[in-house]
Order: C-alpha cells, then structure tokens, then sequence
C-alpha cells in the first residue's frame, strides 16, 4: 500500500461570481475510486472519501492499495451550500518492493 498526497485550490468565487473567501468555507470533501482512464478520466465506484476541515487545502492518504485510481474534491461552505466536483484526475499507485536478485548461482 501507498501513501498518496493530494491538494487543491479553493475556489474564490460563488456560481454567481461573487467572492468566496477561505474563511466562508466549512470543509472540503475529496473522494477516490476506481475510473475510466481513457482521453477523459471518468470516476466510476467509490473507494473511500475523506473529509478536510477548511482552511486545509491539502490531505494525506494513507494505505492506498496499488491501482488505477480517480480523484475528486467539492467544497462545503457556512451557510452548507455544496460545490460540484472538480475536475476529476488520475493516478496509478504502483506497489514499491525490493527488485528481484541478481545473481542466483546453482552448484
């Protein structure tokens, strides 16, 4: 298993353009699954989730299994109006292991 970094930037405006300070959000919520990689990464099943309580903009995954997986995040602000999901990412977590022997001598 892996430990796998993500942030994000937090949005400064409302859908209506208005501005959205960090101090007007309540959390964000950053899901990973398993997704479509093709020209577009598309989030399918849910693997797990994880809630972050703003001003972070950044959250530490920890024993993630080796895969393929895609990445989301949406804001909660005060008032508990709810984002949509970013823009969804990729990323295969690859299983890091000693290399295989180099030399095996048989007598």
């Amino acid at each position: 298993a892996a430990e796998v970094n993500v942030s994000w930037t937090h949005p400064t405006q409302y859908t209506d353009n208005t501005a959205l300070g960090v101090a007007n959000l309540k959390e964000t919520q950053v899901q990973y699954g398993t997704c479509t990689t093709a020209t577009t990464p598309t989030f399918n099943v849910l693997t797990a989730e994880v809630v972050v309580p703003a001003p972070a903009a950044t959250v530490k995954l920890l024993a993630v299994s080796p895969g393929t997986y895609c990445f989301r995040a949406r804001v909660t602000d005060l008032q508990l109006r709810v984002s949509n999901w970013s823009v969804v990412v990729s990323k295969a977590i690859v299983e890091i292991k000693p290399k295989a022997p180099t030399t095996v001598v048989i007598q």
